[in-house]
């Protein structure tokens, strides 16, 4: 700033003789000076809007002359012992460059945002020191001359040829208490441009960008970033640092069942599955066990079932433990449902169907609901079955029936759910025999969806007539899009 004691020309200026400058001095816009020379006997500024014209500038010895120019100066710079001639800038307007001849004089650039580094050299063709604070520079040179160039302070280079600039040093004798902020156009928000200073020269190195709240922009990003606070968080987030690409990064969020919540339910459709194909209600206990790629459950069903002439109806209820990994992250969790069945015969064929509903209440803390964390969310799936078909027996106890079908799921988790609907067409085989008061079934079914999921299980049962007691053992497996799943069934059956 110019300071309050200064000279302010706002009219021109013609002389033959010398013109003694003793002050600080601002030359209007559009006034003309034009003397023969000019001698500076107290330093200061001399802030040019105009045209100065001068054979020669003396500065007095040990003065120091800024120069703060947005017009035109052509003069001889001469300075006396211990003088000091500097141009400031301070705003873009200032780099109009002084027509000095081979004059040395200095430079000093500060607090500029956005400056290109070829107006700079433009400026300070002649300059002895180049010195500049504060300011965003444009590095739009190939392979500059920084020898005579000094940053101070807290700088910003922008810089395009990131492969370049890795393979060299990007400044020379960098002062201690300088800060250089690289931006560039990386082409990969997953990586960062990082300083480091060696052997007093700056270099510049591209790393992984962890700071996912700058990378996304959004409330995922700052629940990914709070996550670090979290010992049990680390072997998923650990995956979240090492992708390379942000099509990687997003693949390791929807598998995830921190990020999708969703992803915790899917222990849970392959049970459902299991359930939509078991048709054999009876009244009696049973304990059974699942496991599927990334899941496994145990869990004890009781039933009960009644028989009206041509019309089946049974209802079940289940509770079991739930146990899966994303890859990233293990959870559990504690699952109660219920279904009900029934089923039709007729002598143009039977018509059969069942539903249900089931909750889980998951252990796993941490979990993303779409704005914030959530501990232990509880998801909530119904799901429903209809088949069409016709049995057809054969002598010796054999039977087979075949049918079609349609099921339908929908599953609800924090606020994601999903809903599929599946048509679906099989057969069950079987074998029905009784030997000495004992009645034995073998079965075998079988079915396809029209998602190209598969079906299938075998079981055996046995009732005795004598007690009514009997039991029954299944063994079945699904492969759909969720993976493929086991389960084992076992249990006692009742007959009143």
């Amino acid at each position: 700033m110019i300071p309050a004691d200064f000279i302010y020309i706002d009219t021109d200026v013609y002389n033959a003789y010398q013109y003694v400058i003793d002050k600080s001095v601002v030359v209007q816009d559009g006034v003309f000076v034009s003397v023969p020379d000019i001698l500076v006997t107290n330093g200061g500024y001399i802030e040019n809007h105009g045209t100065i014209i001068a054979d020669k500038i003396t500065v007095c010895d040990g003065c120091q002359l800024e120069i703060i120019n947005t017009g035109t100066i052509k003069s001889e710079f001469v300075g006396g012992s211990n003088a000091k001639i500097t141009q400031v800038v301070s705003d873009k307007s200032h780099l109009s460059k002084i027509d000095a001849g081979l004059n040395s004089f200095d430079v000093k650039i500060m607090n500029i945002s956005n400056v290109n580094f070829s107006d700079i050299l433009n400026l300070s063709l002649n300059a002895h020191d180049v010195d500049i604070y504060n300011s965003r520079v444009v590095m739009d040179v190939d392979n500059p001359d920084l020898s005579s160039v000094r940053f101070h302070e807290n700088v910003f280079l922008v810089m395009n040829d990131v492969e370049r600039i890795q393979q060299t040093y990007v400044l020379k004798n960098v002062d201690n208490d300088l800060q250089v902020f690289v931006d560039a156009d990386v082409n990969n928000p997953l990586m960062a441009i990082k300083t480091y200073v060696a052997e007093d020269d700056l270099y510049v190195k591209l790393v992984r960008e962890t700071d996912y709240a700058k990378i996304m922009n959004n409330a995922t990003g700052r629940y990914l970033n709070s996550l670090r606070e979290e010992m049990d968080a680390n072997n998923f987030l650990s995956h979240m640092d090492s992708a390379q690409s942000i099509e990687d990064l997003y693949k390791i969020m929807a598998d995830s069942v921190r990020i999708a919540p969703i992803n915790l339910m899917d222990g849970v459709r392959m049970l459902n599955m299991f359930d939509m194909n078991d048709f054999n209600v009876k009244t009696g206990v049973g304990a059974f066990g699942m496991f599927s790629d990334d899941s496994y459950s145990y869990g004890t069903q009781i039933g009960t079932c009644f028989d009206f002439m041509n019309l089946d109806v049974g209802v079940r209820g289940y509770v079991n433990s739930l146990s899966g990994t994303d890859g990233y992250d293990e959870y559990s969790g504690m699952m109660m449902g219920v279904g009900t069945y029934a089923q039709y015969d007729a002598e143009i064929g039977f018509v059969r169907g069942l539903m249900g509903a089931n909750l889980t209440m998951f252990d796993i803390s941490n979990v993303f609901d779409g704005d914030a964390s959530v501990d232990n969310p509880i998801g909530y799936s119904y799901y429903a079955g209809v088949d069409v078909g016709h049995r057809f027996d054969y002598k010796d106890g054999f039977y087979m029936s075949t049918y079609v079908g349609v099921v339908v799921e929908n599953i609800e988790i924090l606020n994601q759910n999903e809903s599929d609907y599946m048509g679906r067409i099989g057969f069950d085989v079987g074998y029905e025999v009784t030997v000495l008061g004992i009645k034995y079934n073998y079965a075998l079914r079988a079915n396809i969806e029209s998602d190209a999921g598969l079906y299938i299980g075998a079981s055996a049962r046995f009732m005795s007539e004598f007690d009514m007691v009997g039991g029954y053992a299944d063994v079945s497996c699904v492969e759909n899009e969720i993976g493929r799943g086991y389960k084992i069934a076992a249990g006692v059956d009742f007959k009143f």
